[in-house]
């Protein structure tokens, strides 16, 4: 069996809100659509019963999804190591040595010693960041444009960093490597969400978004939640594969785009379908 079928069998039998789906012929699209309201509504019924032994432990990622109210989705500790293994291959594909520590900046507030809550003002990140000892640093959107203006003006700090990881296409080819080129720090720029992790990597050179086939599955859907026609621009909906804690299919990442296939290996030898936005932010 593969990782969408072993999915499909736990769906089943674990977690009580697909108990009523129809899963027998393994079929994606008979799957639920959830957005982010759906989730927090069902999230007592998407834990699953029991979590897998083979996975470990599982623990929560804690974090403010909005301004509005906390929220956890459970993970397994096996589903956390694929996460890190994601991130730690987007640190080689920019040079970056991926046992360095990383220090991240967003609403999950993990561990104290390597999180920083990103709704702190901008002045007491930089001051918490200058009292570690950080190597990587990694971004939300949200933070990460004023962060960056921030360490123009920060010299000590500029020293200190190896890399620096955005969560999300804030930045085009040309103003990222201008920023490489100024401070010798490479930037590299992934897409996640904390519920379906880490799913896509972009290219340090070239600036192409490659998704993490092995790990998620993509579909480019309508407003309709139809599959978009060959060239049509629709929804980018994203299935994990391997957080078997809390399963949630076919999550909707408010990301509109294509999804284009692709054969030339590039700088990173790596070829797959690609992920081609229509409202990146310069």
């Amino acid at each position: 069996e593969g990782p969408f079928e072993v999915l499909c069998g736990h769906l089943s039998n674990n977690v009580p809100f697909y108990r009523d789906s129809d899963l027998s012929n393994n079929d994606l699209t008979k799957l639920p659509i959830f957005d982010l309201k759906m989730v927090r509504d069902n999230h007592s019924e998407l834990v699953a019963r029991p979590i897998p032994l083979q996975h470990g432990t599982y623990q929560y990622l804690t974090g403010r999804l909005d301004a509005e109210r906390d929220y956890a989705i459970t993970w397994t500790q096996f589903g956390v190591t694929v996460q890190n293994a994601l991130i730690r291959k987007a640190l080689r594909w920019a040079e970056i040595d991926p046992a360095s520590e990383i220090i991240d900046v967003t609403t999950t507030i993990e561990r104290p010693d390597r999180s920083i809550d990103r709704l702190l003002p901008i002045n007491k990140v930089i001051t918490r960041l200058s009292e570690m000892t950080p190597r990587v640093i990694m971004l939300t959107a949200d933070v990460a444009g004023e962060f960056l203006r921030t360490l123009r003006e920060n010299s000590q700090l500029k020293t200190k960093i190896l890399g620096i990881l955005i969560d999300d296409c804030i930045l085009d080819l040309e103003a990222r490597l201008s920023f490489t080129e100024q401070w010798s720090i490479p930037i590299v720029q992934v897409l996640t969400n904390p519920i379906t992790g880490l799913y896509a990597i972009e290219c340090p050179q070239t600036g192409v978004m490659h998704l993490s086939t092995e790990t998620h599955i993509f579909e480019v859907l309508d407003e309709d939640g139809r599959k978009a026609g060959k060239g049509e621009v629709g929804e980018l909906v994203v299935t994990g594969l391997y957080n078997l804690a809390e399963p949630i299919t076919r999550f909707k990442t408010g990301r509109r785009g294509q999804i284009v296939s692709n054969d030339d290996l590039g700088p990173i030898n790596r070829t797959g379908p690609i992920w081609t936005a229509t409202d990146r932010q310069v």
